[in-house]
């Protein structure tokens, strides 16, 4: 893949996103014009890194978890920024089969949801940094060998991944209960229950996080 053409495509569905969503002019555009960008982040992401790449299951459920949320839409275009740099600062390289990372390539959503953060969006923060959790776990299901679908082809919710971590023992007891917790912080901002979160509960999480993807590459 010719890399200046990539970087020019996503800077270019970043600018766009600055215009629609009026932070150059304080005048949004229509709602119906940013899903359409939207969906094209979303295939420009999967195009670009393949459809099981990280950055595609983060963007994907993202767009799909927090649609018509405040913040979930920059969460979006968050993705595409973060992708954007990693490209740009040589920590990924575009190739026609998708690529798979060690924990470091999470670093940029992580680095996204501490932004969001400081910018007072504690909401934004823990949704994307737990996203960034299960996409992880998932990774080390399929790397264990373990079905995350179902019979019919569906993907398991995250619990059915824990459960099946836990009994090949790819997944510790001590491990666990600190991710059931940085989930449940997650599960909470994502119902009405986020203003119970404080900027340090989401702050330390982000940094457990972190360091439970270097613990435990994929």
């Amino acid at each position: 893949m010719d890399q200046k053409l990539i970087l020019n495509e996503l800077d270019g569905i970043l600018e766009k996103y600055r215009e629609l969503s009026g932070m150059d002019n304080g005048r949004p555009s229509s709602g119906t014009d940013m899903i359409a960008l939207i969906n094209k982040a979303v295939s420009a992401v999967k195009r670009i890194t393949g459809s099981e790449s990280d950055y595609t299951l983060a963007i994907t459920a993202i767009a799909e978890e927090k649609e018509g949320q405040p913040g979930g839409t920059a969460m979006v275009f968050g993705v595409v920024k973060a992708l954007r740099d990693d490209i740009r600062q040589g920590r990924y390289s575009p190739a026609p089969d998708p690529v798979y990372f060690d924990p470091h390539a999470f670093v940029g959503f992580l680095n996204v949801a501490m932004n969001q953060l400081s910018r007072g969006d504690i909401r934004a923060a823990a949704v994307l940094a737990g996203s960034t959790l299960e996409t992880h776990l998932r990774k080390m299901a399929a790397r264990s060998g373990l079905e995350i679908e179902d019979a019919a082809g569906n993907i398991l919710p995250v619990s059915g991944v824990i459960t099946a971590l836990v009994g090949t023992e790819a997944l510790g007891a001590e491990e666990k209960e600190r991710v059931d917790v940085w989930l449940g912080i997650r599960e909470t901002a994502s119902t009405d229950g986020a203003d119970l979160l404080s900027e340090d509960q989401v702050r330390t999480m982000i940094a457990g996080i972190n360091a439970f993807l270097t613990r435990n590459p994929v």
